[in-house]
C-alpha cells in the first residue's frame, strides 16, 4: 500500500481506480466489507487499482477529547491488510472542513483518475456533511463514473464505530470485539515508571496512550500483551497518574525489560473499579487478587 500524505502537491495518479472515502476508525467489519466489495469489483475490471481517502484527524473528533478507536499507526497497518493500493491521507484542516462536497470530489478528480466510487447509504462528507450517497450517485452518473453501492454491514444489528465506542466505554469487550472483527486493544511504546509495582512484587509494563484515544473506564482488567509476536496473559490497571492517563500491566511469568518496545494490550474482562487502599499491604493484596483472577481466567480458557 502506498500512502500519499500531500494530495494537494501530488502530480496525480494516472492509473484508473475504484475509490472510497471514510475515517475508517477501528477498521471494523463494516469497513472491511466495503473494501472486500471493492476487491471483488476489481477482479471483474482488470487494470484497476483500489484507493481510499481518509483523514489525519477524524472529521468528528474536534473538541471531543478521547474519541478514536485506533491510533493512526494501527489504522494504517490494518488498512494495509485490506488490499488497498493507494491511501490518500488528507489533512482535515479548515479549508477541507469548509469545502462543499462537490468541490471536494472535484479536488479528488483533479489528482486521481477515478473510474468508480464505492460507498454505502451511510456516507456523509463535505461541509456540514451535506454530501451523501444520493447526491454522489447523481454526480457520478452525470460525470460518467461508475458506482458501487455496498450494503451496510450487520451483525445482530448495524456495525458502526459509534456502537463500538459505546461498548468500549461500558467495558463490553465481547460486543466491541465482535463488531471490530478482532479483540479490542490499546497499543503504544513501553515507558519507564517509578518501579512501584516491582517493589510490591508485581512488575509492570507501562503505556501512556495518545490523548485522543478512547479508553475503557478506569479500573482493573484481565488482559494479554502482545510483545514481539508473543502473547503474555496478565492483569492491567487503567487510571491517571500525574494528570496523565496510563495503562500498567503485570504479565504472568514475564520479567523482561521491554522499555521503548511497541506493545499491544488486548482487553478481555473488567475486574473492578479503582479502590483506594490505606497502605501498601492492602494494595499488594488487591493486586494479588486481580492477578489470580487473570491466571484462573486463562487457565480455564
Amino acid at each position: 500500500m502506498k500512502i500519499i500524505n500531500h494530495l494537494e502537491s501530488c502530480r496525480g495518479i494516472k492509473s484508473p481506480c475504484i475509490i472510497t472515502i471514510g475515517n475508517f476508525d477501528g477498521v471494523h467489519l463494516g469497513h472491511r466489507q466495503l473494501l472486500a466489495a471493492m476487491s471483488s469489483w476489481r477482479r471483474e475490471n482488470p487494470g484497476i487499482s483500489i484507493s481510499a481517502v481518509t483523514f489525519r484527524r477524524h472529521t468528528k473528533s474536534e473538541n471531543r477529547g478521547r474519541y478514536l478507536l485506533l491510533p493512526f499507526r494501527e489504522k494504517m497497518l490494518k488498512l494495509a491488510h485490506e488490499g488497498i493500493d493507494y491511501l490518500f491521507n488528507i489533512d482535515f484542516n479548515e479549508a477541507v472542513k469548509n469545502m462543499p462536497w462537490d468541490a471536494f470530489i472535484g479536488f479528488l478528480r483533479s489528482r486521481i483518475n477515478i473510474k468508480c466510487f464505492a460507498f454505502s447509504s451511510k456516507l456523509h462528507f463535505g461541509h456540514e456533511r451535506t454530501g451523501n450517497a444520493e447526491n454522489l450517485g447523481q454526480y457520478c452518473t452525470a460525470a460518467g463514473i461508475d458506482t458501487l453501492h455496498a450494503p451496510i454491514a450487520s451483525l445482530n444489528g448495524p456495525v458502526s464505530s459509534t456502537i463500538i465506542r459505546g461498548a468500549v466505554t461500558q467495558a463490553d469487550f465481547n460486543t466491541a470485539g465482535s463488531l471490530l472483527g478482532y479483540r479490542y486493544f490499546i497499543s503504544g511504546r513501553v515507558c519507564r515508571g517509578q518501579a512501584f509495582g516491582r517493589k510490591l512484587g508485581f512488575p509492570t509494563i507501562n503505556i501512556i496512550p495518545p490523548d485522543d484515544l478512547l479508553l475503557p473506564p478506569d479500573g482493573a482488567y484481565i488482559i494479554s500483551a502482545l510483545i514481539n509476536r508473543r502473547s503474555f496473559p496478565g492483569a492491567a490497571f487503567v487510571g491517571t497518574k500525574k494528570e496523565k492517563k496510563i495503562i500498567e500491566a503485570h504479565l504472568l511469568n514475564f520479567s523482561n525489560l521491554v522499555y521503548n518496545q511497541y506493545v499491544r494490550i488486548e482487553f478481555y474482562q473488567f475486574l473492578r473499579t479503582l479502590i483506594k487502599t490505606q497502605n501498601n499491604d492492602e494494595l499488594k493484596k488487591l493486586i494479588s487478587n486481580d492477578v489470580e483472577k487473570a491466571r484462573d481466567y486463562f487457565n480455564n480458557k
